[in-house]
């Protein structure tokens, strides 16, 4: 069973000039990381494919997960000592890592990493209401609870991500990473970490792209600098993407413990939208499904990924946006949002 943060991928040996990495969403498998793998392969032969497993336990856990790392999203929306203490100590761990000779696929970073503190690693609902002083801990409280020195939400798929990111650009090739759900959050949560470790050089932005599918950030949550470069692609009838993309950080951490606490006492009610043939699953948007609507959204998907991002001019009108699929008029349609 691949680990948190492993590499998966179908031709390990084979050296194309354009990178593609795939981070998986909620209560994804193995096997269906490797689906997903397979179906971006046959979208873009020309190009290498990789996955960065995001290892689920169960969807709840994941939830909780997701929040939290949404949360931490939203801590850099307006740095403050702290947060950049975080970023800083992210790059830390990430400098370590580089400093290793290749990390092997199915490297569990962990042990890569001995100075670097473990939390609870936990996010069970069922003990979460069970203890009385979860509510009342501050935000830095729950971070150390929980992730020690990793960052919130899937903590070594971030690292890993990151140092996929990092060895790519320094190889100079452009990269599409390509982010389902909760992919998206650590998707921004790593190039966050790049962004400090790079400092006050910026040019590496120039080579990073980002697919987003039933994406659960905003496009203002990413760092300034890749807003530009990513796009977003949502079903309207996803259920999750939508919850998520009305969750605002007006007031930060009022917002963060009322969401928390209602997922953990609606736990019993998460499993509905988990479904593999929902609107939010990574089948329904990579056409996977057999139904029109599926076949669509994978045929959207299909010319995005296609396509080399860094020279293609329709591309280039296209980034920034978010495409909403409607169902509006027979076969469907599209609508945009910037």
């Amino acid at each position: 069973m691949p680990c948190d943060g492993a590499v998966i991928e179908l031709h390990p040996s084979v050296g194309r000039n354009r990178l593609i990495l795939h981070i998986n969403g909620v209560t994804s498998t193995p096997d269906k990381q490797q689906r997903d793998i397979q179906a971006l392969q046959r979208m873009a032969p020309d190009a290498h494919v990789r996955g960065v497993h995001n290892a689920s336990s169960d969807w709840q856990s994941d939830v909780l997960e997701s929040i939290l790392g949404r949360s931490e999203l939203w801590q850099y929306q307006q740095p403050t000592p702290a947060a950049e203490q975080r970023l800083a100590n992210y790059s830390r761990l990430l400098q370590h890592l580089l400093n290793q000779p290749d990390l092997p696929p199915d490297a569990d970073l962990r042990d890569y990493l001995p100075q670097a503190a473990t939390g609870a690693g936990l996010l069970d609902g069922e003990l979460l209401r069970q203890l009385p002083f979860i509510n009342q801990l501050t935000w830095p409280d729950w971070l150390k609870y929980f992730y020690g020195d990793y960052p919130a939400g899937a903590s070594c798929a971030t690292l890993r991500l990151a140092y996929e990111l990092a060895q790519g650009i320094h190889a100079g090739v452009p990269i599409l990473v390509a982010a389902h759900s909760q992919g998206l959050i650590i998707t921004a949560l790593a190039t966050y970490i790049l962004t400090h470790f790079f400092g006050d050089y910026t040019r590496w932005q120039e080579q990073i792209f980002i697919l987003g599918y039933g994406p659960v950030i905003l496009l203002e949550e990413l760092p300034p600098g890749l807003r530009g470069q990513t796009i977003l692609i949502q079903d309207r009838h996803d259920l999750v993407a939508e919850a998520f993309s009305n969750m605002r950080y007006t007031d930060f951490w009022n917002v963060l413990q009322t969401q928390v606490w209602r997922t953990i006492q609606r736990l019993h009610q998460l499993p509905q939208l988990a479904r593999p043939d929902s609107h939010h699953s990574a089948g329904y948007y990579l056409g996977l499904l057999d139904t029109p609507a599926s076949r669509r959204a994978g045929e959207l998907m299909q010319y995005f990924v296609s396509q080399e991002w860094h020279c293609s001019p329709v591309i280039q009108r296209f980034r920034g946006i978010r495409f909403i699929l409607e169902d509006l008029v027979p076969g469907g349609a599209l609508a945009l949002r910037n």
